[in-house]
């Protein structure tokens, strides 16, 4: 219906014409008399006008229409009574579109605006890399933590650190960095993290920084007071039995002379400061082991064949410990790029670690899973079904040297945090529904 007067306007103009066509044939071919070839003539070339006008006009209307969408122009108005119904019909179909278009950018604007707020409002410092590497500043923390220099580009970081613009360019999205911003107050350590975006044909980097130095400083304090109790814990251990019997041999000694047992007693007490000495020093070297960690030689390693090599490794204790092992890759074609040895090593520590704590299950099983996270790393999770990780202790066992082993180093949890900081990655405890510890290691 709303384009019917138009319809039958345009119907109409065809007749007419087809009919004024129809007459100067008829004269021509003398079906009727020439003398009506004239208003033949004249009906044609009025609804030929007629129609090229109506053709016209609407294509005028379109063009002004589409003009005012291309340009954002809602301002204008396609009301046409005065060209008839079937004008006045596209018109008002116009008029409703364009306030419609009207409508819904504003509504954009709105959001916009909205979404700007935020951004700036977010205390998270947020830069934005474009391909031609201009640096552009997204909120107000951002300016805020560069005042008073404002970097325009990325090569304008490096005052704020030399090597700032590489790790910026280095940075792979949803990869995390620590770094150190040199800034007009002084030095902070901020968390680097970064995405990428497609803005047209062109990909674009948005980075997020986050001020850590109140929150580190908090945390390698509570560390050092923790490492400074386990080792004045161990060193006593070792220095007061040391100092005690180096007192009572040299008291024996002094006796020899006239107590000849006094000798005998004298050298059971130097044998013993010698076997202190001695764990002492396998104390100290647990601890070089921890301070000399070499860096990653990164391979692809292909983790269904690595965990049937480290099967194989461990086979005789499981058999005799009568655990269990189950190994499981999703997908099987699954590998991962680390150092082969530092990974077998920590491995093999979290397998002996479960060992002992199966010691007293019934059915005793482990677990090794490796698969790839809803975030794109790579997972590896060695599960046990044994007694699990107490509340008490589970914030201390990667604490350097915390052990509730009799005998234990307390080193292994702690080596195995080193070795994935060295990989870029992190070792957690997680929570267990049914019982037992699980370790997760993300790459």
């Amino acid at each position: 219906m709303a384009f019917s007067h138009f319809s039958i306007g345009m119907i109409l103009r065809l007749v007419f014409l087809l009919a004024g066509l129809l007459l100067i044939s008829f004269s021509i071919a003398g079906l009727v008399p020439l003398p009506f070839a004239i208003p033949g003539s004249g009906l044609a070339l009025f609804m030929l006008w007629s129609l090229i006008g109506q053709i016209r006009q609407t294509n005028e209307a379109l063009a002004r229409f589409l003009e005012s969408v291309r340009h954002a122009d809602f301002t204008q108005g396609f009301t046409m009574p005065e060209k008839g119904a079937g004008f006045a019909e596209l018109g008002a179909a116009m008029t409703a579109l364009i306030r419609h278009f009207k409508s819904s950018r504003a509504v954009q604007e709105q959001d916009i605006r909205t979404l700007r707020a935020i951004i700036d409002h977010v205390p998270a410092p947020l830069l934005k890399l474009r391909p031609d590497g201009s640096l552009v500043l997204l909120n107000h923390a951002a300016r805020r933590l560069f005042a008073p220099q404002s970097p325009v580009k990325l090569s304008d970081l490096a005052h704020f650190g030399p090597d700032l613009p590489g790790i910026f360019t280095d940075i792979a999205p949803g990869e995390n960095r620590l770094l150190s911003v040199r800034l007009s107050d002084g030095t902070v350590r901020l968390g680097l993290s970064a995405a990428e975006i497609i803005s047209g044909q062109a990909r674009q980097r948005i980075y997020a920084l986050q001020n850590l130095s109140g929150a580190l400083e908090a945390t390698e304090i509570e560390a050092w007071q923790q490492l400074v109790q386990v080792l004045t814990h161990e060193i006593m251990n070792s220095l007061t039995p040391v100092a005690s019997l180096s007192k009572t041999a040299s008291d024996l000694l002094a006796r020899a002379e006239t107590d000849p047992e006094a000798v005998l007693d004298a050298r059971e007490a130097v044998e013993t400061v010698a076997r202190r000495a001695g764990t002492l020093m396998q104390f100290v070297g647990s601890y070089r082991s921890l301070t000399r960690l070499a860096k990653p030689k990164l391979e692809s390693i292909a983790l269904l064949d690595f965990l049937d090599h480290l099967e194989r490794l461990v086979a005789a204790e499981l058999e005799q410990q009568q655990i269990h092992l189950r190994c499981s890759v999703s997908p099987p074609t699954l590998s991962l790029l680390a150092d082969r040895a530092q990974l077998e090593q920590m491995l093999i520590n979290l397998l002996r670690n479960a060992m002992e704590a199966l010691s007293v299950t019934k059915a005793p099983t482990i677990h090794i899973t490796a698969r790839i996270g809803v975030r794109g790393r790579v997972l590896i999770t060695v599960r046990d079904n044994g007694p699990g990780i107490g509340d008490e202790i589970s914030d201390r066992i990667f604490v350097p040297f915390f052990t509730t082993k009799r005998g234990g180093s307390g080193i292994g949890l702690a080596l195995a945090r080193q070795i994935m900081a060295g990989h870029k990655g992190s070792i957690a405890l997680e929570q267990t529904t049914n019982g037992g510890a699980a370790f997760t290691l993300r790459f």
